[in-house]
C-alpha cells in the first residue's frame, strides 16, 4: 500500500468510526461551545481531544461525513485513538459529537417550544426512512469525502430502516440506529456496521444533537452506545440549567 492509500485508508476509517469497541471511564472534562451565539457546556471522558483544534484534518472529514443539512460542531477522540489512528491502528474508544441543524442553530427555543417540538420530533425520527435518505445522499457524501482525502471515495449503504427511540422523556429524545456501509478508497474496500445512538435536546434554548458512534459486533446489542451517550446527554442537561455553576473549562491537549 502506498503512503497516500494509506492515509487516506485511515482517514475513512476514522471518518466511518471503524473498530471503535470498549466503554469508557468517565472523568470530567467540561469544554465549552458556541451554537447561535450562545455558549453551551458538555463533558467528555477525561483525555478526549477536540477534532476542531487538535485534530483539524480529522475535524474536516467529520464535517464531510455529516448530512448537509447539519453543522458539525464539534467532535471528540481520545488523545491514545488519535495517535493509533495516525499509525494505522484502530480506534478503541467511542467517538463523540455535538451537531445543529444550519436553519435551525439562530432560533431560540423556550420550554413551551420544546414541549410542542418533542413528541413532534420523537414521531418524525421513529417514522423516517434512513434507507432512502442515505441512498439519495451517497453520492454527494461519497464527494464531500473525496475531496477532502484527495481521492474518489464510493459509499453505499446497506438495510437501515428507521431509527428505534428508546427515550422520550420531558428533557430529549433519544434514539439508535444500526448503519450498514461498504466504502471503497484508494483501491480497499471497507465493510462495517455502525452503531449511531443520538439525542435531540435543548441546551440554553438551542436544539442540540448529540451523537456517539462506535462500530457494532455480531450478537452485540447497543447498550454500550446508549449508555455512554445517556451520560453524555444528562450531563449536557445538567451543565446547561439555568443557574447552574461554571465548571472550570478544560484546555484541549495536544497528543
Amino acid at each position: 500500500m502506498s503512503g497516500n492509500a494509506g492515509r487516506n485508508a485511515r482517514a475513512l476509517a476514522f471518518a466511518l468510526v471503524v473498530l471503535f469497541a470498549s466503554p469508557v471511564a468517565w472523568a470530567q472534562q467540561v469544554v465549552s461551545l458556541q451554537v447561535g451565539g450562545k455558549d453551551l457546556r458538555v463533558e467528555v471522558p477525561d483525555g478526549y481531544l477536540r477534532m476542531s483544534v487538535d485534530q483539524p484534518t480529522l475535524f474536516d472529514i467529520a464535517k464531510a461525513a455529516a448530512p448537509p443539512t447539519n453543522r458539525v460542531v464539534e467532535g471528540f477522540v481520545s488523545t491514545a485513538d488519535a495517535k493509533r489512528m495516525l499509525m494505522g491502528a484502530p480506534a478503541e474508544q467511542p467517538s463523540y459529537q455535538v451537531q445543529v441543524l444550519h436553519n435551525a442553530e439562530a432560533l431560540d427555543f423556550s420550554a413551551a417550544d420544546w414541549e410542542e417540538l418533542r413528541p413532534m420530533l420523537a414521531k418524525t425520527l421513529g417514522e423516517i426512512d434512513m434507507g432512502t435518505m442515505t441512498d439519495a445522499q451517497s453520492d454527494a457524501g461519497a464527494k464531500r469525502l473525496g475531496d477532502v482525502l484527495g481521492t474518489k471515495v464510493t459509499m453505499n449503504f446497506g438495510d437501515i430502516g428507521k431509527p428505534v427511540v428508546y427515550q422520550a422523556t420531558g428533557d430529549s429524545v433519544r434514539f439508535v440506529m444500526l448503519v450498514p456501509v461498504a466504502v471503497s478508497s484508494a483501491g480497499i474496500q471497507r465493510q462495517l456496521v455502525v452503531e449511531c445512538a443520538g439525542a435531540a435536546l435543548p441546551l440554553a434554548g438551542k436544539v442540540v444533537f448529540l451523537y456517539v458512534y462506535r462500530q457494532h459486533a455480531d450478537g452485540e446489542d447497543s447498550s454500550i452506545s446508549r449508555t455512554a451517550l445517556d451520560h453524555f446527554a444528562e450531563r449536557a442537561i445538567a451543565l446547561n440549567q439555568a443557574g447552574a455553576a461554571a465548571p472550570a473549562t478544560a484546555p484541549a491537549t495536544s497528543p
